[in-house]
């Protein structure tokens, strides 16, 4: 009798088999290392992971003749399998071989999607820039509502099934990555469900991290596995799967009486670290640039501007509490030139002495001025250090100089690439190839966005 399959809204089961035999998963797969793929299978091979991640083993009841051709036999008991695996860490091999033994040996009837969602999460350990993260703003419709909605996984993964169509079927996993103050949210959307063999032919992974105690979420850009449809037909599917999710977002992160909706902030970036820094639950991210001095936590006196007691004072305060507890102070020696021995020369008055003549000179002038530089460097970008933004597109809109309101605007793109940008232009800065003095405050990273429009002199949206 055939099966019987029947239509429902529910999501994709995290037990769903995919066959090995599915191109997408060596894809996915082979972006990890020996190292990784090892300890992958060794977290599927956990205990708990058992009713989702069950390897393919042999009956001990079964006669031997039954995997005698099998180039891989299977193992007989799941701790044989184990102690097998763990072995291979302390081997020389290759990440093919190892391949080819998990999805034509050990997992040769196929790999769950919890197994393909571990496979993503650790992908996503070790390969951080792999994605490109957008920041959207979650705004209260309503001014009594607050500014961060409540958020509880179940009732959220039930609200976002339902908010999205119907003919749209869905996978989600949950995980907190390590060393981040974050909840991210794997969703894999599959726009033909009603396949009879399951396949990731048409799946899109969409990543979605949550900042612990910060009104913004972040949103990847949508991945594909290869198919055989063009490269266009797919950018558009993912496009087109990623703004139906996040319209389903701000309905499913709302309740009754507490409507958000989503705006988006200008901020993109590769790495969640710098994504954090510049939108997440800290107090860093409207502190950027020369103003992240503000946002220190202040663990010695002179950290923070925002000091209650004046430097003098303080250091008034400092000298009578020593003298109360007993400290003596040496004496200062006075010198030719009227200075004590531990008192440090002004860099400008440091001389050396001529022809015997007690005669000074001024230290080098390069010296000086690349010293100058640097303090001007640190005066305008501060001291803490920038969020890494690998891309800064910026147009400029300001009036040509001499023009009245309305008159003639040229049109000026600026646009700056390089492993961190805001790094790059401080270095500029402290080589004198950039203007550290006249230099607007958004090539700073005041701004905290990586894309903008300058109207007045200001970026803005």
């Amino acid at each position: 009798m055939p099966s019987l399959s029947v239509p429902t809204s529910a999501a994709l089961s995290p037990s769903l088999l995919i066959p090995s035999t599915d191109p997408s998963i060596p894809r996915l797969l082979s972006k990890l290392s020996r190292p990784a793929l090892l300890s992958l299978t060794l977290d599927w091979l956990d205990d708990r992971n058992q009713p989702l991640s069950a390897p393919y083993l042999s009956d001990p009841d079964s006669s031997d003749d039954l995997h005698a051709g099998d180039f891989y036999p299977p193992h007989s008991s799941l701790s044989d399998l184990r102690a097998f695996y763990t072995s291979l860490q302390s081997t020389r091999g290759t990440r093919t071989a190892l391949l080819d033994r998990l999805l034509t040996g050990d997992y040769r009837h196929g790999l769950t999607l919890y197994q393909l969602a571990m496979a993503d999460i650790l992908i996503l350990q070790t390969h951080p820039t792999s994605q490109k993260w957008s920041a959207y703003a979650l705004t209260p419709c309503h001014p009594s509502a607050p500014p961060v909605p409540r958020f509880h996984p179940p009732t959220f993964l039930k609200a976002l099934q339902r908010a999205l169509p119907p003919d749209i079927k869905a996978h989600y996993n949950l995980d907190r990555p390590p060393g981040l103050p974050l909840l991210l949210l794997r969703v894999m959307l599959l726009d033909t469900p009603y396949a009879t063999t399951p396949s990731l032919a048409g799946a899109k992974v969409i990543y979605v991290a949550f900042p612990d105690a910060s009104p913004h979420i972040f949103l990847s850009a949508a991945s594909s596995p290869p198919s055989s449809t063009t490269a266009s037909t797919k950018e558009n599917t993912a496009r087109d799967l990623r703004r139906t999710l996040i319209a389903c977002l701000p309905t499913a992160l709302s309740r009754p009486r507490a409507r958000y909706t989503l705006a988006s902030t200008n901020l993109s970036a590769r790495s969640l670290e710098a994504m954090i820094a510049l939108r997440g639950g800290g107090r860093t991210g409207k502190a950027q640039g020369g103003w992240g001095g503000y946002a220190l936590s202040g663990k010695k006196a002179g950290d923070t501007p925002l000091e209650l007691v004046a430097p003098v004072l303080r250091e008034v305060v400092g000298g009578a509490n020593q003298n109360t507890a007993g400290e003596v102070r040496k004496p200062a020696a006075g010198g030719k030139d009227g200075k004590g021995e531990g008192e440090d020369a002004d860099p400008v008055d440091m001389v050396s002495e001529t022809g015997g003549r007690g005669m000074k000179r001024p230290l080098d002038e390069g010296a000086e001025t690349a010293k100058r530089r640097r303090l001007l460097a640190e005066a305008r970008f501060g001291g803490v250090p920038s969020a890494p933004l690998e891309v800064v597109d910026v147009r400029i809109e300001d009036l040509f100089p001499g023009e009245k309101e309305g008159g003639w605007c040229p049109g000026i793109r600026v646009v700056f690439r390089g492993s961190d940008v805001f790094r790059g232009i401080r270095g500029l800065v402290e080589r004198g190839a950039v203007e550290g003095e006249g230099m607007p405050g958004w090539m700073t990273g005041e701004g905290g966005v990586s894309a903008g429009v300058v109207r007045g002199g200001r970026l803005g949206g």
